[in-house]
């Protein structure tokens, strides 16, 4: 995923929305598995292009604290000039001095895939929550190189960051946001910028068990003189005994065009009835 990485500019990972799953109460355990992709073309036609399983795992400790370990397998590909693809032969090193400006044109790469980067994100409510009408809570999210930052599958150092996030309910809506920090570890071959985030949205009820969401999020600018990232996100999410979320997003800014979609199931879990749940709109 280094690739998407460098070309996106988003944080530690792809930045692909997705629905937070349910906060958990004591001694519960859910697993949810969420299937993802996403595409961006940038100036010079560069394109990337990455999908994604992950499955995550999350258990509350306490009533306030909540623990979520993800854990994804990914295929991604990013585009490559002609020139690179061709390799410095006889003949492509005598087109070059011929000035073969073909061999500048962008062209698809291989694809790559295997073990994500696994990521590790504590929660702890400090305020509100349960049947109040607010919830505050304090976020800690650790990224471990883990995948083949050689094959472009990861950045191959750490990342962390730092949030807090917080709702408030009106009758069927419910307004959240949230902002964070991000302390992003640097690649061999490029330097990458500590970075806030933010988000806000709302999301409202308009069917039995059935939720809405829209939220825009955004970021500052990752590498050096490329643009801020910015998102629109609109989903669904069910909640009762059968819970799963469909998300989409399109971006403002920091591609020329970029396209990200997400869908995911609670394999197990308590019903979000019983449990602190949060709505959409939180960077991954």
């Amino acid at each position: 995923m280094a690739r998407a990485h460098r070309h996106l500019g988003g944080g530690a990972v792809l930045l692909l929305l997705a629905f937070a799953p349910p906060v958990a109460r004591a001694a519960d355990v859910s697993l949810d598995v969420t299937a993802e992709h996403l595409s961006a073309t940038f100036t010079g036609d560069r394109t990337t292009e990455a999908s994604a399983v992950t499955l995550a795992l999350g258990f509350a400790p306490g009533d306030r604290l909540a623990v979520r370990i993800e854990v994804p397998a990914i295929r991604t590909r990013s585009s490559q000039t002609l020139l690179a693809q061709l390799g410095p032969t006889r003949r492509v090193l005598q087109a070059l001095a011929e000035g073969n400006r073909a061999l500048q044109r962008q062209v698809p790469g291989d694809w790559q895939t295997g073990l994500g980067d696994v990521r590790l994100e504590v929660q702890r409510d400090f305020a509100g929550g349960g049947a109040r009408l607010f919830r505050l809570a304090a976020e800690l999210a650790v990224k471990a190189p883990t995948a083949d930052e050689d094959r472009g599958l990861g950045t191959g150092r750490w990342d962390a960051r730092v949030g807090l996030l917080g709702e408030r309910r009106f009758w069927s809506a419910t307004l959240f946001g949230g902002a964070g920090y991000n302390r992003l570890g640097d690649p061999r071959q490029i330097e990458l910028r500590d970075v806030p985030d933010g988000f806000v949205g709302v999301e409202s009820e308009p069917w039995h068990e059935l939720r809405a969401a829209a939220w825009i999020e955004g970021h500052g600018a990752v590498v050096k003189g490329s643009p801020a990232r910015s998102a629109l996100g609109v989903g669904v999410r069910r909640s009762g005994l059968a819970q799963w979320r469909l998300v989409g997003t399109v971006g403002l800014s920091g591609a020329e065009e970029e396209v990200g979609f997400l869908f995911g199931v609670s394999v197990s879990g308590t019903p979000e009835g019983g449990s602190g749940s949060r709505p959409a709109g939180r960077r991954r």
